[in-house]
């Protein structure tokens, strides 16, 4: 599946800025059109999913702080 163990300090994501436009329309697209097929989770999983949103945000906005931020106010 082309998975490895990161070392402390890589990124969580790669961001290949000639290629993120692109790539993030055609993720917005699939989900669009087929979004039961590209997407399988449920009001069971919201806890998990929302931890995997804050930590993948986070460490776009640190890795990558010319291009994302991340803003938080309280538990928001």
């Amino acid at each position: 599946m082309g998975m490895r163990v990161l070392k402390a300090h890589e990124p969580l994501c790669d961001v290949d800025l000639s290629r993120y436009k692109e790539e993030t329309s055609l993720k917005q697209r699939l989900l669009t059109e087929a979004h039961t097929y590209y997407f399988h989770g449920g009001e069971a999983t919201m806890i998990a999913q929302w931890e995997v949103l804050e930590l993948v945000a986070t460490n776009l906005a640190q890795n990558y702080p010319e291009y994302f931020q991340l803003q938080r106010e309280g538990d928001d």
